[in-house]
């Protein structure tokens, strides 16, 4: 199908000025190309640029247009600067937004009678007072103009054909809503039935193994497929300071832990590679002599503890705190958290505490005790064990810490130093010969209940069980 069934101009975000070498510059963010100032690339990027949509956008593709500005009408489209709007009575109803470089649409024809449906991957949302209709699938958007829309795309959770729902729309007719279908086809939120009413992702062996929300964060916190920051961007650094480079401290006592001794290098029992070779995960322990606040102690002191911190540098005026621990960790941001749930520990009451890695001590939680019970028996219930663990270290995320510095990235970020703190805690346990098992769910809500911490602002990313290694 060719693209002059559709109104062209550049995509939101694109502008075009004149240098003062007399030359058009397009720029979308940070990149720009330069091309020669003619009448022809005049004419051209005013009508891509004019708030009206063009009356004939076919003519953009004419050979004088491409040969005059060094650009052709396909050039732009690869380029990703073009979107593609359907209209109805002269009014913008809907638009495909390119959102990747070498985004270009592949258009197909709806044949009469085509029945078109959703895909799953496809979500609808809300940004800046517009609706946009997303995918993992593809490097581009639908920004819905009219309402009407709405009715219409509900109507493809379902087979539908261009006939079923103009009926629902009638003051649109089949062209208007043949113009949306094949917009919704080159974006890949929908897709042509086959006789069975399945379409292509229900045929495809990995897509079924997905789910929508898994696969569109791994696409959306990795580049190539949207146009969101990416990185240490500080967006809202003039709205917001840096978030608190040190956790609150909680009431009462604390109880200090031992440092492990001087020579611990040459106590453990294994070197690294031993360690990396013997390294396994545990989900049974010794019950008649369980693991203790030293052990503990040791472990988080080996991994945990600051070490230093020194304020550094971001862009303009921005000043903010480089965090060091042993576990390495993303910018150096310190966002992670880590509290100890002791149920059988030899030293330490049954309970839920706080790690001070300032201070290399635990400071108990003023919570219900029926949470962290419910947090156990849920790790006892995912590791398939016979018995709750002896004790947990539960890893939490101070959230606004990492997502201030960076953009879309900021929670991947925080689930692989996590990954991190879990791999640095096998190796100790394993040299320590401490029983260890990384659990791989958990239950934000109730730690947050038994923590008393917002949901937004810090909850757990990750569950770690402890124990002693039984001797046989």
């Amino acid at each position: 199908m060719a693209t002059h069934n559709f109104s062209l101009r550049f995509r939101r975000g694109v502008t075009v000025t004149t240098t003062p070498e007399r030359r058009i510059r397009i720029r979308l963010g940070d990149l720009y190309t330069d091309r020669p100032d003619t009448p022809e690339s005049q004419r051209l990027f005013e009508t891509l640029s004019s708030p009206e949509a063009p009356s004939t956008p076919g003519v953009l593709a004419t050979a004088p247009f491409g040969f005059w500005t060094g650009f052709t009408l396909p050039q732009l489209e690869a380029l990703g600067l073009i979107q593609y709007e359907a209209l109805h009575a002269g009014t913008l109803v809907l638009a495909l937004e390119p959102t990747a470089r070498l985004a270009r649409p592949q258009w197909q024809s709806l044949a009469p009678g085509a029945r078109v449906k959703a895909s799953r991957f496809a979500q609808l949302r809300l940004e800046e007072g517009r609706a946009f209709i997303e995918t993992p699938l593809a490097a581009a958007r639908m920004a819905i103009a009219d309402p009407t829309f709405a009715v219409l795309w509900a109507m493809l959770a379902q087979p539908k054909s261009v006939e079923e729902c103009a009926a629902a729309a009638p003051a649109w007719g089949e062209e208007t809503v043949r113009r949306c279908f094949e917009l919704l086809l080159a974006a890949c939120v929908a897709y042509v039935t086959d006789d069975l009413g399945d379409i292509p992702e229900q045929r495809d062996a990995a897509l079924q193994l997905w789910s929508s929300h898994e696969l569109m964060f791994h696409a959306r916190s990795r580049i190539g497929r949207h146009d969101l920051p990416y990185g240490a961007w500080f967006l809202l650094r003039d709205r917001i300071p840096e978030p608190a480079p040190r956790p609150r401290l909680y009431e009462g006592p604390p109880i200090l832990l031992s440092e492990p001794p001087a020579d611990v290098a040459e106590r453990c029992s294994l070197s690294l590679m031993k360690s990396m070779t013997a390294r396994r995960s545990a989900r049974e322990w010794d019950e008649e002599d369980p693991i203790g606040i030293e052990s503990i102690g040791h472990l988080l002191w080996l991994s945990c503890r600051i070490k230093s911190t020194y304020i550094t540098s971001g862009p303009g005026p921005v000043t903010y705190e480089h965090i060091y621990r042993p576990a390495p960790s993303a910018g150096s941001m310190g966002e992670l958290e880590i509290y100890v749930l002791a149920d059988r520990c030899a030293g330490l009451p049954a309970g839920a505490y706080h790690y001070d890695s300032h201070g290399h001590r635990l400071f108990r939680l003023p919570g219900e005790d029926s949470h962290r019970k419910t947090l156990l028996d849920g790790m006892q219930t995912a590791m398939n064990a016979q018995r709750p663990p002896q004790a947990a270290l539960i890893v939490t995320a101070r959230h606004p810490r990492m997502l201030w510095k960076y953009s879309s990235v900021g929670y991947s970020l925080e689930l692989k130093d996590a990954g991190v703190l879990f791999q640095t805690w096998y190796l100790l346990s394993a040299a320590l010969g401490i029983g260890a098992c990384a659990v791989g769910m958990g239950d934000a809500d109730t730690f947050c209940r038994l923590n008393g911490t917002n949901y937004y602002d810090e909850s757990s990313i990750g569950e770690f069980a402890l124990g002693s290694v039984p001797k046989n």
